[in-house]
């Protein structure tokens, strides 16, 4: 019978081993050690997963630090055999993973294929570019879901949490300098958090002012170096005059270090394969746009830009195949006018109530099915709501597919915006949570609520009320320690303060349309579900229970009880933490 990988650890290499490891290491290692059986003969494993831990590109260089004593015991284990110690050093040398590495793996530990390929993209993160693969580990862990039992699950996301501590929480502030919040996207900061570790991180800033200045050039030198000149042109000149310079210019930062833009979905690359400009061009981008005091907004997949400093603000997008759109309000309007059926053009300028017999889904189609939002030219007229969903990770399909008066809402909110008339409405949610796809006011409720990031679930909120993210989203983001969740705290509704964490629409009982279901976190711990925004109407207990089973794993980790009676779960202490909550009090007797 296979030994766990604590009775596999000498006590003196495990003492030693503890002085490099965290408190909470060692609290994971001795919870799950009883469920990572592994023979006594892969005792490597162990070893490797040890050396793993320290970023380090050479083994001597670890030793030198250490008492001999504590060095001899070290080598016991680290170089038993030369083909041990040939794996240790093309893990730290290569970057590239490869058959004869899995199949070595494989040898090591007792994992399934999915199991074999996470231990050695672990591996490969901690001792070359973790921002390389932490994507892929994602994508991994996720479809392995439905395979890997729950301690496998845990152990997984515990080591992903591990690389982020390691790197953002130790360098975020040695390199704040260089992260300053954005209205960019979520994503493209975390990217950046990553690049900054890469020792050709400083090239890339000069490279990044090399570009801007060159591009500033380029546009100041057709107006013989008047700015004066410059200014006087359109609005839609000037775009032009950038984007040209910029194009020029950028062709030769496309393969310019690769391997920092790589997979730059760092949070959601397992759900959508979408990829997002360059990196290095963004920040070039970012920083022409502020020098010429153009609004830019990016969203993961298209870069829009606003300039304010003329009338009538005219605004481009440049799509993920390099094609610009120029557009003004009132022909972004137009667009969205020409993308319904000619019947409707009428309602839309003048009552806006449009034929409950048009299908919500076709009309979306309309909608989405141009060079702003079209990807890889595909045509989105046939497709499923599943696969809208996917092509266009930013675009939510309402709840009720047969229902119109989002639409209708929508249309009349977004004619009142741009006259002026309807008082924004917040959403809660800070700009560097948002996914704004337009560059018209990106404050308007129609472009908080439909960009919101990312659409783990169909969801949409009714006009008078705001959209709050996922639950899939909610747990993604408190799990990472770069993430403050006290910023939650926005989501505070009602009288007692009750903690509103999400909206779900579930299709519980095959129901339709689908409940829109909230969850809700009171200052007691409690979690309690409700079908209403404002009262605590409880669904079935069947309902709930199909609700529950169908949340994602991680959520239930945070669980100490479910109260299928009254639909209630309570928090353990670990979340109760998280969440800023006191810890439940403890009856005398």
């Amino acid at each position: 019978m296979g030994k766990t990988v604590i009775e596999l650890i000498p006590q003196e290499v495990f003492n030693i081993i503890a002085g490099f490891l965290e408190s909470d290491d060692l609290w994971r290692i001795r919870q799950c050690s009883h469920q990572l059986k592994v023979n006594v003969e892969h005792s490597s494993y162990w070893s490797s997963y040890c050396r793993a831990r320290w970023p380090v590109e050479d083994l001597d260089l670890i030793l030198e630090d250490y008492d001999k004593d504590d060095v001899k015991i070290l080598q016991s284990v680290l170089g038993k055999t030369a083909k041990d110690r040939d794996w240790f050093y093309y893990y730290t040398y290569r970057s590239r993973y490869d058959d004869r590495i899995t199949k070595y793996i494989t040898s090591l530990c007792q994992f399934d294929e999915l199991g074999v390929e996470f231990w050695g993209l672990y591996r490969m993160a901690i001792l070359v570019k973790p921002y390389l693969y932490i994507p892929h580990l994602m994508r991994i862990t996720c479809s392995a879901e439905q395979k890997w039992s729950l301690e496998e699950r845990s152990w997984s996301y515990y080591l992903l949490g591990s690389i982020r501590r390691r790197y953002f929480y130790a360098l975020f502030q040695e390199n704040a300098k260089f992260l300053k919040p954005t209205r960019f996207s979520f994503e493209r900061d975390i990217l950046l958090r990553f690049a900054a570790l890469d020792p050709q991180y400083d090239k890339l800033i000069k490279y990044r002012n090399i570009v801007f200045e060159e591009v500033k050039m380029k546009v100041f030198h057709k107006y013989n170096g008047n700015s004066e000149l410059f200014s006087q042109v359109t609005a839609k000149q000037r775009m032009q005059d950038i984007i040209s310079a910029l194009s020029n210019t950028i062709s030769i930062s496309e393969n310019h270090q690769r391997h920092v833009i790589e997979d730059a979905y760092l949070l959601r690359a397992y759900a959508n394969e979408s990829r997002p400009l360059p990196v290095i061009t963004l920040s070039i981008i970012e920083k022409i746009a502020k020098f010429f005091k153009i609004r830019c907004n990016f969203n993961g997949n298209y870069l829009a830009f606003q300039d304010n400093t003329l009338p009538g603000a005219c605004g481009f997008v440049i799509s993920d195949t390099r094609k610009i759109r120029m557009f003004s309000k009132t022909e972004f309007l137009r667009f969205i006018r020409n993308r319904l059926p000619i019947s409707h053009h009428e309602s839309i300028e003048t009552s806006l109530s449009l034929d409950e017999t048009v299908e919500p889904r076709k009309l979306l189609c309309h909608f989405l099915n141009d060079e702003i939002t079209k990807c890889n030219g595909l045509k989105v007229d046939s497709l499923t709501a599943v696969e809208l969903q996917d092509l266009y990770p930013c675009s939510n399909l309402p709840p009720c597919e047969k229902s119109l008066r989002w639409v209708t809402s929508f249309f009349k909110k977004m004619e009142d915006e741009f006259n002026g008339t309807y008082p924004v409405e917040s959403t809660g949610l800070k700009d560097d949570k948002m996914r704004i796809s337009s560059c018209i006011d990106t404050d308007s409720w129609f472009f908080k609520a439909i960009n919101m990031h990312p659409p783990d679930f169909l969801y949409f909120a009714s006009p008078s009320k705001s959209v709050i993210p996922s639950l899939t989203d909610f747990f993604h983001l408190s799990h990472y320690p770069c993430i403050d969740c006290t910023e939650l705290g926005t989501f505070i509704k009602g009288p007692d303060r009750r903690l509103c964490v999400t909206a779900i629409v579930q299709r519980l009982a095959d129901t339709e349309p689908p409940i829109l279901l909230y969850t809700y976190i009171k200052a007691s711990g409690e979690i309690f579900l409700s079908s209403s925004h404002n009262d605590e109407i409880y669904p079935e207990e069947s309902e709930f229970r199909k609700f529950i089973s169908n949340m994602p794993y991680q959520v239930g980790l945070i669980f100490d009880q479910v109260d299928w009676s009254s639909r209630r779960l309570l928090l353990n202490n670990k979340a109760r933490s998280l969440f800023k909550l006191p810890q439940p009090s403890i009856p005398k007797h």
